[in-house]
């Protein structure tokens, strides 16, 4: 394919191939080459251009040509249907324009201009960055028809902050500058950067606005640079200028004066791109200092409003409060459009009017949909009515009704025996021999409603109440499992990178019931654990999690981190009370509500991740190398000796242990033929992925990755030797999986296609577990050959189709 790159290069034209940099100094690479006006046509996997191979596998004379004519027989035919009152007909572009427009990638060609302004830049680069001494220089050399640029930058001593001063013109405005002075980012010992220096103005700037001085802007923030020291120092002075003003087209200084809240209108369902200010002809309704201005009927209760209103009369003008107020409004999920602005009444008591424009989204909503399901590697098809109702009680809330039935294949618990599968009556029919209905109730509040008290927490970034209730019924091959739902809490933001999520309530009960061969089978395997998990129970459960995420979606580019951290509990203060009011327990030792025995344990987990750009290395900003690392553990207690099996962890599947099948993995080191029959389930989860994520063409991605991991038992159970968690071995119980991937971006849905291959399997001999094993050859040398994994077990490539990323 293309196998000359040079193949479309022209007479005294040169192929960038490629560019480098010779850098002396600390300087970051990175940040240097982003700024560079050409690189060289992108290569995939860091190893071919295949994109530039694409564009030369066309004859480009042929292809004009060909082009030429479709475009005059579309021209003669359009005159055709013009004379006889046709629409004309649209060019319809060739199968090769369509690969050269998807896949193709024109060759770069070496320009002297470019490289002369990137020297340019670099040169600029550095002085802003503090290497006032810095020299940059460009050569290039030749090959044949391929040009490889250098770039030589020698950074030479940096200069450094000395000594920060201020001078303010204005009495005022100097009380305040001294104390925000003591936040600001720029300090003595940093190198000098003219970046950071921007900042600090807008810094200071929007902390003078957040202290009622609204007209005040960075304008009236300026540096003076003296670089004039020894020892590459320097200082920096920052100045505060006087207000300007224009009377009568001369300009005058004047003081900066801050600025306080006279009269607060809030307009409903007014246009924002057609305000009128003249609301004689609507309704008005004054509440706590505030006017609401609306047509026939008042959409909200006031004091729903009031709440999410942050600037009120007589208040100092904040940017902050404005700030808040626009985030919580937005946070009410009821209103299309938002506008916030302020007029002066120029009445030289520096006042202002607040106002604030809403238009309200449709009230109801009817929705349908049809989707594909992928859980736990298996697939399945789900149908989605849903109603919403926004302003449901005139206090912004949501309503959300939904009901889904949904068809899957559910592989059997215990596999050798197939007598089930008629019992859903599903197989004669379709693929699917399990189906599932769920009704579901879901209710959003603004804010953080808790009876009694006051608005707290009004910092919160869209906060939000939500009351849900649902109800499942699932029919599967060896059961039927029906789960009814409460569940209340809270969710928040305290910044853009943290969140919070208290769920106090979130109660279940789980009724399970077993066809007779899957009973009798499971008592048969005399296995408390497995018998345990598939009893009916109840869990009264509440979880707590924190959620760090510093992605930019401003700049999808940049590297970002992911934590969470959560733990969740059930049934320990239940536990505490029965035991104090001497409630009788059942023949197991449990107490049981209802009649029904509750769930007891503590769950922590964290999850953490990292997302590097692989720009620096291959030369494009779309690859990605992701680490991620999970680690969970579920603690049972006394009142039921186990996690229920919707809390406990399995390993394998389309997002986790790619290279197994879901629930075939572990726990620990059990032995593989003791695996094959039972949903492999347990109480601890440890897991690490590396994936390098590259795109190919267009919406097509490829992915390369390597899973490692497994899960184990708490406690040693004799029915299941090596399933239990032991410091001594269990490093080499960590099965190891790799693979390779395709995805599908559509933008709203990723498609992915993942094919992982053991590389450890722990449930075999010991001896036998790498795929690869060492293997003497007759001249002592050592090789790596195909071991027993492969050859004595016959393994293959596990395939996983999964909807979105693993993680």
């Amino acid at each position: 394919m293309g196998c000359n790159p040079t193949k479309h290069i022209g007479e005294n034209e040169y192929l960038l191939h490629k560019v480098k940099f010779i850098v002396e100094g600390e300087v970051d690479r990175e940040e240097i080459g982003a700024i560079i006006k050409q690189q060289p046509n992108r290569k995939l996997l860091g190893i071919s251009r295949f994109h530039l191979g694409v564009y030369n596998l066309f004859d480009r004379e042929k292809l004009n040509l060909k082009i030429e004519k479709k475009e005059k027989k579309l021209l003669a035919k359009n005159k055709r249907r013009i004379t006889k009152n046709k629409e004309p007909k649209v060019y319809a572009p060739t199968f090769e324009e369509r690969i050269l427009d998807i896949v193709a990638e024109e060759p770069v060609i070496y320009d002297k201009i470019l490289t002369d302004k990137s020297t340019k830049n670099i040169k600029q680069f550095m002085i802003n960055n503090g290497f006032f001494n810095c020299n940059s220089r460009d050569s290039v050399s030749i090959k044949g028809k391929k040009a490889t640029v250098y770039y030589f930058v020698d950074a030479n001593e940096p200069y450094k902050i000395y000594k920060i001063s201020y001078r303010c013109y204005d009495t005022d405005v100097k009380l305040h500058i001294d104390t925000i002075s003591k936040e600001r980012l720029i300090k003595p010992a940093d190198l000098f950067n003219t970046d950071i220096l921007e900042e600090e103005r807008e810094r200071i700037s929007l902390e003078m606005k957040d202290r009622g001085f609204y007209y005040f802007n960075k304008e009236y923030v300026y540096m003076e640079v003296d670089s004039n020291l020894n020892k590459h120092k320097l200082n920096i002075k920052i100045i505060t200028k006087n207000s300007i003003t224009n009377k009568d087209s001369v300009a005058k200084e004047s003081k900066h004066y801050d600025y306080r809240l006279n009269n607060i209108y809030v307009y409903l369902n007014q246009n924002p791109k057609n305000i009128n200010l003249n609301h004689s002809n609507q309704d008005t309704l004054l509440y706590k200092g505030c006017y609401y201005i609306y047509d026939d009927k008042l959409p909200f209760r006031p004091e729903v409003l009031e709440k999410n209103i942050f600037i009120k009369k007589g208040d100092l003008y904040r940017l902050g409060n404005v700030s808040d107020t626009y985030r919580r409004l937005s946070a009410m999920r009821t209103f299309k459009y938002i506008r916030i602005d302020f007029t002066d009444l120029n009445t030289g008591n520096h006042i202002l009017d607040g106002h604030i424009y809403l238009t309200t989204s449709a009230k109801m909503a009817l929705t349908g949909e049809i989707e594909g399901t992928h859980q736990g590697g298996f697939f399945g098809v789900v149908g989605n009515i849903g109603y919403r109702n926004k302003n449901t009680f005139k206090g912004a809330e949501v309503f959300e009704a939904k009901f889904s039935g949904g068809l899957e294949i559910q592989p059997p618990v215990f596999e050798e025996d197939n007598s089930n599968v008629n019992e859903a009556n599903l197989q004669k029919y379709t693929p699917f021999n399990t189906i599932e209905v769920t009704p579901e109730m879901t209710l959003y509040k603004p804010g953080i409603f808790i009876p009694f008290v006051k608005q707290p927490f009004r910092k919160l970034i869209n906060p939000a109440t939500k009351v849900s209730l649902a109800f499942s019924h699932q029919r599967r091959p060896d059961y039927d499992r029906d789960l009814a739902k409460l569940s209340f809490g809270y969710t928040g933001s305290v910044s853009k990178k943290i969140s919070h999520l208290l769920f106090p309530l979130d109660i279940s009960y789980i009724n399970i019931d077993k066809r007779p061969y899957f009973e009798s089978t499971l008592l048969a395997t005399k296995n408390p654990y497995l018998i345990n998990t598939y009893q009916n129970h109840l869990i009264f459960a509440s979880k707590y999690s924190y959620i760090f995420n510093n992605q930019d979606l401003n700049n999808q580019y940049k590297n970002y981190s992911y934590f969470l951290f959560s733990i969740e509990g059930s049934g320990n203060m239940l536990r505490l009370i029965s035991e104090q009011t001497s409630y009788e327990t059942n023949t197991t030792g449990g107490y049981e509500v209802f009649g029904v025995q509750y769930a007891q344990y503590l769950k922590p987990e964290i999850d953490v991740r990292k997302y590097i750009r692989m720009a620096k290395i291959f030369n494009k900003n779309d690859s990605w190398l992701i680490y991620r690392f999970f680690a969970g553990i579920g603690i049972p207690f006394r009142n039921l000796p186990v996690l229920p099996f919707e809390k406990s962890y399995y390993g394998g599947g389309a997002n986790g242990i790619r290279a197994w099948e879901a629930r075939t993995l572990g726990p620990g080191s059990l032995n593989d033929i003791l695996t094959r029959s039972i949903d492999q389930i347990a109480d601890i989860h440890i897991e690490a992925n590396i994936e390098y994520r590259f795109k190919i063409i267009d919406m097509l991605e490829g992915a390369l990755f390597v899973d490692a991991g497994n899960i184990w038992l708490r406690n040693k159970d004799p029915l299941r030797p090596g399933a239990d968690f032991d410091f001594t071995r269990f490093s080499k119980e960590i099965a190891i999986g790799a693979g390779i991937g395709a995805r599908i971006n559509l933008d709203i849905l990723i498609i992915r296609l993942d094919a992982g291959f053991p590389i450890y399997n722990p449930s075999l001999v010991e001896s036998e577990r790498w795929f690869f094993q060492e293997k003497n050859v007759t001249n002592n040398d050592r090789l790596l050959a195909f071991g027993p994994a492969y050859k004595k077990y016959k393994t293959r490539p596990i395939l996983n189709i999964g909807i979105g990323y693993p993680f």
